[in-house]
């Protein structure tokens, strides 16, 4: 079982669903995002280096840092996002790797059946929620209907869960920028570099992430990304 310590990111949901929320709401989504959670990791992402051992991390830690991403992005001093918004935007996080455990070509097109594993129930019941996060998530990566690499332009910018109005395409915007800032050498073996062990197609991708630096300096306003 995977070893999962609670991010910030986390703690800000759980809050703004406590305090916005009713608490069967609120209680319910909590545990809903938890399951699912553990699911993934113990069943999904966990398994992807098996699968695709030539890969940079797309595990558990990949996704720790993706959320870690999503809290510095965030404005710190108000809820930019209501707290539906920020459930659907962990789902998202959870869920936007996913496919790579069946091979990285199209993996952000095989969300669909690992949200079924993630939540399952009665599909009428689950239809809406899946449907908006699975047109989040995918979004990471890929080509839109056009074929350009502008995903965004096919997530609807307002959608509805429930009663609730949300801002999806900015939430697919989040995700996408925190996936793509999470760069460095935690994604990557230095051991397996140095013995030559990664294959040549893959190498540069591991040598990118071992002299790759991020930090999100808010208080300057700026993305600081170091190459070393």
């Amino acid at each position: 079982m995977a070893i999962w310590n609670q991010t910030r990111f986390e703690q800000r949901m759980e809050l703004a669903l406590a305090t916005e929320l009713v608490e069967t709401e609120a209680e319910e989504l909590k545990s809903a995002y938890v399951l699912a959670r553990t699911k993934l990791l113990n069943d999904v992402l966990k398994e992807i280096r098996g699968e695709e051992p030539n890969l940079t991390d797309h595990g558990p830690d990949h996704i720790k840092n993706v959320l870690d991403n999503v809290e510095q992005l965030l404005p710190q001093d108000s809820n930019f996002f209501s707290a539906i918004e920020l459930y659907l935007l962990g789902m998202c996080v959870l869920l936007h790797d996913v496919g790579n455990l069946e091979g990285r070509k199209k993996h952000n097109q095989r969300i669909t059946k690992y949200f079924d594993m993630a939540r399952p129930g009665e599909p009428e019941e689950r239809a809406q929620e899946k449907r908006l996060i699975v047109s989040a998530a995918q979004a990471h990566t890929g080509k839109c209907k056009e074929g350009t690499a502008d995903t965004l332009k096919d997530v609807p910018v307002q959608e509805h869960f429930g009663s609730h109005s949300v801002r999806l395409q900015e939430i697919a915007a989040v995700v996408r920028f925190a996936d793509e800032l999470a760069e460095g050498p935690q994604r990557t073996s230095y051991a397996m570099c140095a013995l030559g062990l990664i294959p040549r197609e893959s190498k540069i991708y591991h040598s990118y992430a071992r002299v790759t630096r991020i930090a999100v300096d808010r208080g300057n306003g700026r993305i600081a990304a170091t190459y070393h």
